[in-house]
């Protein structure tokens, strides 16, 4: 019985390991063409956010990081100010297996860096939020 519990338990271990580790999950299709606003800005977002919404798009920006624990809210900044609310799209802190194998980047890798990130645009108690599917990394 004890044998079986541990399996059962290894087995665990390892599909919360795969999904840190990024393991791809599978997302709804927009409901329409991909849209992009001018690179860098979110202005055309918060001027028309009906044209956006429910729609793929791809803005850079810098991530920021409001809050403290599990309060804590990230925006995409764009260098005019202009913030966007994101999701967590990677694990808020990352484990490390013993040997020291773990490659996973944790939110906190990203914020202060410059990204392109591309998403569907939600709106969540009256806020347009970007759910991230893409995030890459700018120099």
């Amino acid at each position: 019985m004890m044998r079986r519990q541990g399996w059962l338990a290894g087995l665990l271990l390892l599909l919360v390991l795969a999904v840190g580790w990024g393991v791809p999950l599978a997302m709804a299709s927009p409901s329409g063409p991909p849209i992009s606003p001018s690179p860098g800005s979110m202005n055309k977002i918060f001027q028309e956010p009906e044209k956006y919404l429910d729609r793929e798009v791809t803005v850079e920006g810098t991530l920021v990081a409001e809050g403290r624990g599990l309060a804590v809210t990230f925006f995409l900044r764009a260098d005019s100010g202009e913030r966007l609310q994101t999701d967590a799209w990677v694990p808020m802190e990352v484990y490390h297996p013993r040997e020291g194998k773990g490659s996973a980047k944790s939110m906190a890798y990203y914020v202060g860096r410059r990204l392109l990130l591309t998403g569907r645009l939600q709106a969540q108690g009256g806020r347009i939020i970007l759910q991230v599917s893409a995030a890459k990394e700018l120099p």
